[in-house]
């Protein structure tokens, strides 16, 4: 589950595990909006750059997009198609296509992070196996080269 404060910092969302995202009033901490649609926990949400949108991803992987700060049911992946994105933590989409190596289902990666600092366009990715994998960004080819980082025993959970 994810939290994250808009980029204006007017708006806090919160992903939940009865599959919607609550967005709060940073002002006065008021319920702002609801967003509903996924079918399991959400995991992920990111803001845009400029508050108007939302992303999210359910532990099943599905990537919904949301207008903030209305909330409500989720809005046309091809309206969220050139968006910029403040953060980028979702494990799917187009940018993030190239963490999933060939024959990979979605379960070894748990976590994904993406650099803010233009100088430095990077991913980084928590996996199930113990291995942190650090890859250019945006990162649309299946089976993107990585630099490996091999530091964990057991399952990495966050980046």
């Amino acid at each position: 589950l994810d939290v994250k404060w808009s980029p204006d910092g007017q708006h806090v969302a919160a992903a939940c595990a009865d599959t919607a995202i609550d967005v709060f009033s940073a002002e006065d901490l008021t319920l702002a909006a609801t967003c509903r649609g996924h079918m399991s926990a959400v995991a992920h949400v990111d803001w845009s750059h400029d508050g108007s949108r939302l992303q999210s991803v359910s532990a099943d992987y599905e990537l919904l997009y949301w207008s903030m700060p209305a909330g409500g049911h989720p809005t046309s992946a091809a309206g969220c198609r050139d968006v910029a994105w403040a953060t980028w933590t979702c494990p799917v989409g187009w940018p993030a296509r190239g963490i999933w190596e060939a024959g990979m289902d979605h379960v070894p990666v748990h976590d994904v992070c993406r650099s803010t600092t233009p100088e430095l366009s990077v991913i980084a990715t928590a996996e199930d196996c113990g291995r942190v994998r650090l890859l250019r960004w945006p990162s649309v080819k299946e089976s993107a080269p990585y630099v490996p980082a091999p530091a964990h025993a057991t399952r990495v959970s966050r980046v």
